[in-house]
């Protein structure tokens, strides 16, 4: 349920907060990214660094998959050759 807060905060950002969070943008991901980077630079405990090299790795992977659905496809090539005539006028040639 909404309550007061988060019903004037819906209001001013002119949306609803959903279930699942914010969209994270592949900018938003690489910014993040770099910060988990920045962050394993200065982590004392190697496990610590490790984890946060992972979020890193895992945060730009994320990044280039929005950025892949985001781009636009290019038109597929026609491989197949002509296509026939639909409606075309086909004359039957009987050997005599």
């Amino acid at each position: 349920m909404l309550n007061a807060d988060t019903a004037s905060l819906a209001s001013v950002w002119g949306f609803l907060p959903t279930l699942k969070g914010l969209a994270m943008t592949p900018q938003f991901l690489r910014y993040e990214a770099a910060r988990f980077r920045g962050m394993a630079g200065v982590a004392e405990r190697e496990s610590s660094k490790l984890r946060l090299l992972a979020m890193a790795t895992d945060y730009d992977a994320r990044a280039k998959i929005a950025d892949d659905m985001t781009k636009p496809m290019p038109e597929e090539a026609d491989t197949e050759g002509p296509k026939p005539e639909v409606g075309g006028s086909h004359q039957r040639v009987d050997s005599a």
